[in-house]
């Protein structure tokens, strides 16, 4: 299993440690590994509450996802799993 989180905006995302939850999540799970990818904030979306929070904390609106970075990490994976099962006893 391979954990992902998103959220981070900005240019250098922020906020840019790791999320709270993740490492106790990630030892019960025993995933392979954890990433962090950079997220969208639209301001359209957001009600008065998430609003005001995202002005408070100065969070800059826009699409700071990187889908290169996605694929490439995708890609890892799928040839971390082909070269297991090519490996793996019949």
């Amino acid at each position: 299993m391979w954990l992902f989180s998103s959220g981070p905006v900005g240019d250098p995302p922020k906020p840019d440690e790791d999320p709270v939850d993740v490492a106790g999540i990630a030892e019960t799970t025993r995933s392979r590994a954890h990433r962090v990818f950079a997220g969208k904030l639209g301001r359209a979306k957001l009600g008065f509450g998430e609003k005001a929070i995202a002005t408070a904390l100065r969070a800059p609106y826009g699409d700071f996802r990187d889908w290169h970075a996605i694929r490439d990490w995708a890609t890892e994976i799928a040839e971390s799993l082909q070269a297991q099962r090519s490996t793996a006893p019949s």
